[in-house]
């Protein structure tokens, strides 16, 4: 990594301090020890930070404790190794600031790592009982690509101390399928797993062969679930069938009832479907079926049912099919009522805005302004100030107060980026302590973190998650709206004469500027491309070229160009062929005459992903012409 010379953060003038990063300088000198394997010389280091810094956030977030446990298991010391071990807590993560987004299980993964060396510590000291017991915490219920190394070996230290063992190991790596030599509560903890990693079948099997040993309704319910993920439906209406008749299930029926009547829907049999989603009594799965019925009876064309069922659900497709049933019908006052009733339960929403837009058409009256104060992330935004020539009004963000009140930690931060370790900065700004209404220049310096690394997924995610308030500041809109890869952009926009914009727009939509996202329909990288796609411009191409920055960008671009080139330019009609293909347009703009209105578009993924990628358009433009 690049030595960086200044953070961003940092004005020009800053008055250094006397402060110091002794804490910081040790702990890397220790982890260059550490990296050359002098393990005991990083111990005198660490440990000297342990008793002459009490305070550093080294030993707040107990990441200090992680490497002396390492040092110490390198060098023998086993039983001194699990005590730091154990007290370690905290590793910071790529996406630790990210409330909700890391999933849980991947926030502990260091978690597991922790628990392998401690395992093998007791492994080593012959404790054999111990090691079992940490070896099992690494033996889990759900997939994870990160832990497979962990779990692998784990498993196989397992069998050495328990023949039994080799039945897990061989069901779960797909060795073999013997499912009758595992115990009940394998059977189940391999169900799970196998459902987590989107091996329904194999998941259904698992359930019942736990349920030949066990009385278990929510796993009876887990098994019509794992036939309907893995499209099973004649089974799942079958083995449905089976379960209502017996007794025991009286509690769940009405759980069963919805597999069944799912198996139908989705076999297309809409009339069994709707008498059993009826039978549909109690529970979770109540209000679904009552939405589903509706649904059922608009594609059915009963409209008079489907407006009966679908008013009693308050989800957005609901409102969606009764706002067609209305419009078609020209049913304006009972259109209205449902679209103030959505707005008012749901005031930030896309449909919202979409629904005020709606009513502005209507009437004429003041539901633009509304769609201004509470919209500003959506297309009908644009429309908005577009028609009434708003102008928007952003402050400067009060950077240069923040800093002056900050000077002490700005100044230690910017000693700390000499180190050119991103999990230092983490550490800092995770455990210092901002005053309550700083908050926002603590989420500023976040993403600012983020950008440095190269985190760019990690940067806009953070900055997303504070949207309404960064956009009330210049420089903070722009985090909102990031120009990554700059030059890798520019240069194929140039090249291939396709605007910046429709480039940031497409990427920011497709991926969140995520370089290594991969998808369930396989699609790769920044501009989310698929490999038929992609050889349409490079027959050489493989996945793993196609996920580097450049070439995505490249083979992304060309292919912005190749539709623009068959829709004379229409930002409308590439963004919808870049979504539904250029062959779907097409046909739609054979069928209306040559334009494309987004709210007619059929396919409501695509008016919305044209919807999004045009507000993304617009915002580049009109945030960076400023």
């Amino acid at each position: 990594m690049k030595k960086i010379i200044l953070f961003i953060f940092i004005i020009t003038n800053l008055v250094v301090f006397a402060v110091d990063i002794n804490d910081y300088m040790l702990f890397d000198n220790g982890m260059k020890d550490f990296n050359n394997k002098n393990y005991k010389k990083a111990i005198e280091k660490f440990k000297k930070i342990n008793i002459e810094y009490k305070k550093s956030n080294l030993i707040k977030s107990t990441y200090l404790y992680y490497y002396i446990g390492l040092s110490y298991y390198y060098t023998g010391n086993y039983e001194t190794a699990i005590k730091f071990l154990k007290q370690t807590k905290y590793i910071p993560l790529e996406a630790d600031y990210n409330n909700g987004y890391f999933k849980k299980n991947k926030k502990s993964y260091f978690e597991y790592e922790k628990n392998y060396y401690i395992a093998y510590s007791y492994l080593k000291m012959n404790n054999y009982e111990k090691a079992k017991e940490y070896f099992l915490k690494l033996y889990i219920d759900y997939f994870d690509i990160d832990i497979i190394k962990y779990e692998k070996t784990a498993l196989k230290e397992l069998i050495k101390l328990d023949k039994y063992y080799r039945y897990v190991f061989n069901t779960k790596y797909n060795i073999d399928e013997n499912y009758d030599n595992l115990k009940i509560e394998d059977r189940l903890k391999l169900a799970k797993y196998f459902k987590s990693k989107g091996e329904y079948y194999k998941a259904s099997i698992l359930y019942r062969k736990y349920l030949e040993n066990k009385s278990d309704m929510w796993a009876n319910i887990s098994v019509l679930k794992m036939l309907y993920y893995s499209k099973h439906y004649n089974e799942l209406i079958e083995i449905s069938k089976l379960y209502l008749k017996d007794k025991n299930n009286k509690k769940i029926d009405s759980y069963i009832y919805y597999y069944l009547a799912s198996g139908y829907r989705r076999k297309g049999d809409l009339d069994n479907a709707i008498t059993y989603f009826k039978n549909v009594k109690e529970g979770y799965f109540k209000k679904e079926s009552i939405h589903l019925i509706g649904r059922m009876y608009y594609f059915k064309k009963d409209y008079d049912n489907a407006e009966k069922y679908l008013l009693q659900s308050n989800k957005k497709e609901a409102y969606q099919l009764l706002y067609n049933i209305y419009f078609s019908q020209k049913k304006y006052k009972e259109l209205k009522k449902l679209l103030v009733n959505y707005i008012k339960n749901n005031p930030y929403s896309e449909l919202s805005a979409f629904y005020r837009y709606k009513l502005y058409s209507m009437e004429k009256q003041g539901y633009l302004d509304y769609i201004i104060f509470f919209n500003q992330n959506t297309y009908y935004y644009e429309k908005a100030i577009e028609i009434k020539n708003y102008k928007e009004k952003a402050k400067d963000f009060p950077i240069q107060k923040y800093n002056e009140k900050y000077k002490r930690f700005n100044t230690r931060i910017e000693k700390i980026l000499e180190l050119n370790n991103p999990l230092y900065l983490k550490i800092e700004l995770k455990y210092y302590d901002f005053s309550p209404e700083d908050d926002l220049y603590k989420k500023y310096l976040i993403s600012k973190v983020f950008e440095k690394n190269t985190s760019y997924n990690e940067a806009i995610r953070n900055s997303l998650l504070n949207y309404r308030k960064f956009y009330n500041y210049k420089e903070l809109k722009k985090m909102l709206y990031p120009k990554y890869y700059q030059k890798i952009v520019s240069k194929y926009s140039k090249k291939y004469g396709i605007e910046e914009e429709l480039i940031y727009s497409i990427i920011k939509q497709e991926s969140l500027f995520g370089k290594s996202l991969v998808s369930r329909a396989s699609a790769y990288g920044l501009m989310q491309i698929i490999l038929p796609t992609a050889k349409m411009f490079d027959n050489n191409i493989t996945i793993e070229k196609l996920l580097e920055p450049d070439t995505n960008i490249k083979i992304g671009t060309q292919y912005l160009k190749w539709i623009s080139d068959r829709v004379n330019g229409n930002i409308s009609q590439i963004a919808a062929s870049y979504n539904a293909g250029i062959g779907n347009v097409l046909n739609w703009l054979k069928e209306k005459n040559g334009d494309l209105i987004i709210e007619k578009i059929p396919y409501t993924e695509t008016r919305g992903y044209v919807e999004k990628v045009l507000n993304n358009y617009y915002k580049y433009k009109r945030i960076y012409s400023n």
